[in-house]
This record gives C-alpha cells, structure tokens and sequence, in this order.
C-alpha cells in the first residue's frame, strides 16, 4: 500500500490518476441545481479532508469512488 499524499503536488497526481472515476460519478449525479463542476469540486474538497482517515483497508481507487457516491449524495440532499 502506498501512503495517503500529504502534500498538493502529490493530491494533485492523485486526482489526475483517478479523474475517471470521479467524472463519473459526478456526470451520473449532476443535475440543474448541482452543476457537474460545482460537484465535481465537492468531491475534491473531500477526497482531501478525508485522506487523514484513509487506513489502507482497501485500493485507494475503491475508497475514493465511495467518498466521490457519499459526497454527491450529500450534496443533493
């Protein structure tokens, strides 16, 4: 398992190697009162704040589809 990133340059890899499945969870969730950037960034904001609790329990791509469902299901409610 390789360790959380704690730095933007190492977030920012992070995103740009999972962007697939975050645009697609947020395509799937957007809609008129939830724009898909606006969501998209909802999921950013997350995944980041979250990285502190992630424990290795499973792939970091696992993980960050679920904060990316959690995140926009929050959002729409």
């Amino acid at each position: 398992m390789t360790d959380p990133p704690t730095n933007e340059r190492d977030f920012a890899s992070l995103i740009k190697q999972h962007s697939r499945i975050i645009n697609k969870v947020s395509y799937f969730y957007a809609n008129d009162k939830l724009p898909f950037d606006d969501l998209r960034q909802e999921i950013y904001v997350n995944i980041w704040l979250g990285l502190k609790q992630f424990r290795g329990d499973s792939k970091m791509s696992t993980w960050i589809y679920r904060v990316a469902v959690n995140s926009a299901l929050m959002a729409l409610r």
